[in-house]
């Protein structure tokens, strides 16, 4: 390891949440002390393409971003080195050693558990959940059943798959109505950053909002409202 640990923050990715993971990502650049660590940008473009290089690190460059001298395509290479990554065009090919990698996804292909498994295959060091709690943490049915199971108390909820509501859609807004008390909120299982969501309070309100969910997910969530409500965040470190 080197006198100061390279960190990676890899952000981006072929999600929805997309713009928000910029923006967070830059946030995370800017506050690391750069007199205690090495930083590298990774960024996903929305196509799923990996690249690295300085100009990551400016908000400018994501208006217009094109690959040259300063920004480059990368990828975790797990079987040429432990804890690498390679990046023909900046270093010849050679291995660009890190110690540790900050994922800042949101939402599907990065927070979900994927960038995670990957990670684990690659044996390389990250921020964050491991794969089961990053994959319960994301799908919002899962989490839910786990809570419940664990004696938590959760709201009045239901789900279905896009399939269900495609052919029998009746169905399934007549068995929401008779479990849940309009206004409801809709959401992707899914998702994060409040993208999907909507809230319903009669019938024709509740179709169009399960038509946008069904945009960004395959699995939709139906719960109740709760008003006055005290929501808590709660930040843990530790290794």
């Amino acid at each position: 390891m080197s006198q100061n640990p390279t960190v990676a923050v890899v952000f981006g990715s072929r999600s929805v949440e997309h713009e928000v993971s910029v923006v967070s990502a830059l946030q995370v650049i800017n506050a690391i002390d750069r007199s205690r660590y090495n930083v590298i940008p990774v960024y996903i473009t929305k196509t799923g393409q990996w690249l690295t290089g300085k100009e990551l690190e400016k908000v400018e460059s994501f208006k217009k971003l094109s690959l040259g001298q300063s920004v480059a395509s990368t990828q975790i290479t797990p079987s040429a080195a432990p804890q690498s990554f390679t990046t023909p065009s900046l270093i010849g090919n050679k291995p660009l050693q890190i110690d540790v990698i900050f994922p800042v996804i949101h939402g599907t292909n990065g927070e979900d558990g994927t960038l995670q498994g990957m990670l684990e295959l690659a044996d390389i060091p990250y921020v964050g959940c491991a794969v089961t709690a990053s994959a319960v943490g994301m799908d919002k049915v899962i989490q839910k059943a786990v809570f419940a199971q664990s004696g938590l108390n959760v709201v009045k909820h239901m789900w279905f798959f896009r399939e269900e509501f495609a052919t029998q859609s009746e169905e399934v807004l007549r068995r929401i109505e008779k479990t849940l008390p309009y206004p409801v909120v809709i959401k992707p299982a899914n998702l994060g950053s409040s993208v999907g969501i909507s809230l319903a309070h009669n019938r024709q309100e509740l179709v169009k909002a399960i038509e946008l969910a069904l945009s960004f997910d395959s699995k939709i969530l139906i719960a109740e409202t709760l008003t006055d409500m005290l929501e808590i965040n709660c930040s843990v470190l530790g290794w």
